[in-house]
């Protein structure tokens, strides 16, 4: 999970000591798009574990053990994820009445209350004597709606990966984790330390296990459908220690369900320990990648990374720490820019620590879509008590977003709208009956209002969109598809699947398409930067430009190609994108691929997409509203977790210069 780190006991044999290194971990989240700390208490109390308000660093809580705990529980929280403020998940473990049986346990915040830990029953097969079950890490995408991890004893005595989900507010049984094909049979030691989720079909976790050779090796398990399918192999960097690399990844982020990042450690081949990194691309992680350790690094580093946060595609902060060359532990952290990883950098503990030894270490990093981070951890002070420390929003990966690329709109087929980073919600037909499905949407150029158009041609305005008109029934030879509004927002136009144009306010019509050209609908349009032409978009991806829009390419001639479903234009209208409704991306012109969802098996089709301000990334949304951000787009959230009325149809963004961006159906 984004932002946690690995304060877990200790994984495969060999591995890096993904640890409970202090007393009082602190763990930074992101409450409702606010940065937020949260501060859990790991220390044996009598009768449960205490925990922090969740906006404030001190008047911890006590929270209450599970109902067979032992008077002492020795109970731990080690991961947590919070959908809203106030609204969190917390796992972890705890002894019950026996004294000794170690079991996994969660709690539930739900309005800024801690509810009593309950215990998650580990897989069938867990050994009934000791089944010492763990989850280390949880990711909530929505509300009641959460995936934990960890690992548990089998009858054999072997430690086995374990995920448990959750469902209306309540985990089930946890189930055990299939391992890669060449994991040892009979003397195995797996676990899940962390794990990464844009919806609750959309995980992927990271861990460890043990090969048939003994070798301790680095794994991460997708989610296919409403099951995580067979773990993978991800091999340990080149240099590593060809008789044990002891490799593990302790920390995980994605950005797209084919997207993500993930963090560990390994043991290269002079038996040094040292951070690794490997990163997702069209769903498959490559070889784990040394990360090189600060310039005042030890020959033996014994550096790890424990956590991972990448708000953009390319763009991510790890944190971890490593041993400097007089033997003191030092935080360190590293930036991913543009896909690839610098050298690592220290960060000072903090002016009490410790001369002798600070002990500083980062277990955990979270990056606000506005691109600054902070990093959490402990470190040990003067008189060699540890404690904890948090960077300020010091370390920023990317430059704030620009003041109108910070926001997305989506609409939905009964007229909701849904608004996501500095995009205001201004009113929607969600309460109307419509007569005919909402299809698209644009917004205003100062982003202070929008429209949008159902299928018979009517137009709702909100905020300042003035109204400025709607395509009449009788007019209509084929369904209105999408809309566009001018640079000035002074005007829109509207076009049918029988290609024809309908302009309102200071649009000026510049042609429609139509028989014979047009074989198959119109899906969607897209407005040149002044407003002196315009793109039409078919089905089956061909492209019509009219006025000054210039015609660079369609996607006509393509095999196997499913039905395209809109479009959008680049800043200086000098190239396009397309898309389909399998998440396939077409670029033409200076329009840059900046990747897709075409290689997964999507559970809902891709509906829209638009482009950011500078044209260097662009957004693609899904009928159940899940946003996929590639290049430098940000996301700002979606809307998977809510539970809607009608699919989502479309979407739209701010452009640079102030002009709304329309996409695929209008959008």
């Amino acid at each position: 999970m984004d932002g946690v780190g690995s304060n877990r006991p200790a994984g495969p044999s060999g591995a890096a000591a993904p640890r409970r290194a202090c007393s009082r971990p602190l763990l930074w989240l992101l409450q409702g798009g606010i940065a937020a700390c949260l501060l859990v208490v790991s220390v044996p109390v009598l009768s449960g574990m205490a925990m922090a308000d969740a906006t404030n660093l001190g008047g911890t809580r006590q929270v209450t053990a599970p109902s067979n705990a032992n008077v002492d529980p020795g109970a731990n929280f080690l991961g947590v994820s919070c959908f809203s403020a106030g609204s969190c998940v917390a796992v972890g473990d705890y002894a019950d009445a026996g004294g000794s049986f170690v079991q996994p346990m969660d709690a539930i915040e739900t309005t800024g209350t801690w509810g009593k830990a309950a215990r998650v029953k580990p897989p069938p097969n867990a050994n009934r004597g000791s089944p010492e079950a763990t989850l280390f890490g949880v990711s909530c995408p929505s509300a009641n709606a959460c995936v934990a991890v960890g690992r548990y004893k089998d009858n054999a005595g072997d430690l086995r990966a374990m995920v448990a989900t959750q469902v209306g507010g309540a985990f089930r049984r946890a189930t055990e984790v299939s391992l890669p094909v060449n994991a040892d049979s009979t003397d195995q030691d797996a676990s899940l330390f962390g794990v990464s989720c844009l919806s609750t079909r959309n995980c992927v976790a990271v861990g460890a296990y043990t090969d048939s050779a003994g070798h301790t090796q680095a794994m991460t398990v997708a989610q296919a459908g409403s099951a995580f399918g067979r773990a993978t192999e991800v091999p340990a960097p080149v240099n590593a220690d060809p008789s044990q690399p002891t490799a593990s990844f302790l920390g995980v982020s994605c950005y797209s369900v084919v997207s993500c990042v993930a963090v560990g450690s390994y043991v290269d081949e002079a038996g040094h320990r040292q951070a690794m990194v490997a990163t997702q691309t069209a769903g498959v992680f490559g070889q784990g990648l040394e990360l090189s350790a600060p310039a005042g690094a030890a020959g033996s580093p014994l550096a790890e990374l424990s956590g991972v946060s990448c708000p953009s595609v390319g763009s991510c902060i790890a944190a971890g720490f490593y041993d400097d060359r007089v033997g003191h532990r030092q935080a360190m952290v590293a930036t991913q820019v543009g896909g690839a990883f610098g050298q690592a950098v220290e960060v000072s503990a903090p002016g009490n620590a410790n001369p002798a030894n600070p002990l500083g270490t980062f277990q955990g990093v979270s990056c606000p879509p506005a691109g600054n981070c902070v990093a959490v951890g402990t470190f040990q002070d003067s008189v060699g008590y540890l404690q904890e420390m948090a960077t300020g929003s010091g370390h920023s990966i990317l430059p704030p977003p620009s003041p109108t690329g910070d926001r997305y709109w989506l609409v939905a087929s009964d007229g909701g709208i849904f608004t996501f980073g500095k995009a205001g919600f201004v009113g929607s037909a969600g309460a109307i009956h419509l007569t005919e499905p909402a299809v698209g949407m644009a917004s205003t150029p100062d982003g202070g209002g929008y429209w949008f158009v159902t299928s018979d041609g009517q137009v709702f305005s909100f905020g300042d969109a003035r109204f400025f008109g709607s395509a009449s029934p009788a007019r209509l030879k084929g369904p209105v598809v999408g809309m566009a509004a001018t640079p000035d927002g002074g005007g829109y136009w509207l076009v049918a699947s029988d290609g024809r144009v309908f302009r309102f306010g200071d649009a000026r019509s510049f042609g429609s398409a139509g028989a014979p050209d047009v074989n198959h609908p119109l899906v969607g349009m897209a407005s040149t930067p002044d407003g002196r032409g315009y793109w039409l978009v078919a089905s089956d991806g061909g492209v019509f430009a009219f006025g000054d829009a210039r015609f660079l390419g369609s996607a006509a001639a393509v095999d196997s190609i499913q039905p395209v479903v809109g479009m959008a234009a680049t800043p200086d209208g000098r190239g396009y994108w397309l898309v389909a409704s399998d998440g396939r991306v077409f670029s033409f012109g200076d329009a840059r691929t900046f990747g897709s969802v075409g290689a997964v098996d999507l559970a809902h089709p891709v509906v829209g997409m638009a482009a950011t301000p500078d044209g260097r990334g662009y957004w693609l949304v899904a009928s159940n509203g899940l946003v996929f951000p590639f290049g430098d787009a940000r996301s700002f959230g979606s809307a998977a977790s809510i539970r809607l009325n009608r699919p989502v149809v479309g979407m739209s963004g701010i452009s640079r210069h102030g002009r709304a961006r329309r996409g695929a159906l209008g959008s």
